[in-house]
């Protein structure tokens, strides 16, 4: 049985996986075709994957929780929320998204996150990730 720790794991190896594809991707084009091509292509992956990751992950979460334990939470312990935290806080302007730090305006406004229809306090990936019984950050 795979527990949700697990899952977890997996979660961030897939995250980290992509990453590591689109910067060789961007070697390789860089390499094999022209440098300004490459980082080009690094300036648009890297971006898109963060507005992936911001905007649209929650789907892949929902789907490995469970009703009694959120693969949020899981996340959360393993240190994945925590980095993605330190690195998005880095990124210049405010509002921000309460749980992963994300930027809605400057940096975050080009990536395309956007807060929440439900709740504004928090980016739409995290609010929908979130358990339903963790009722403060739900909208009644």
């Amino acid at each position: 049985m795979v527990t949700h720790m697990t899952k977890a794991r997996y979660f961030e190896i897939g995250v980290d996986c992509l990453e590591i594809v689109a910067v060789l991707l961007a070697l390789l084009v860089a390499i094999f075709v022209s440098v300004w091509m490459g980082l080009l292509l690094l300036g648009v992956l890297l971006p898109g994957l963060v507005s992936l990751i911001c905007n649209y992950d929650a789907w892949v979460v929902r789907r490995l929780s469970t009703r009694d334990d959120p693969l949020i939470l899981p996340l959360c312990k393993t240190g994945f929320v925590g980095r993605h935290r330190r690195m998005l806080r880095l990124l210049p302007s405010d509002p921000r998204c309460r749980f992963c730090m994300v930027p809605f305006g400057g940096a975050g406004k080009m990536f395309g996150i956007k807060p929440s229809a439900a709740n504004p306090n928090y980016c739409r990936s995290c609010f929908e990730a979130m358990p339903r019984s963790l009722s403060p950050l739900r909208c009644l």
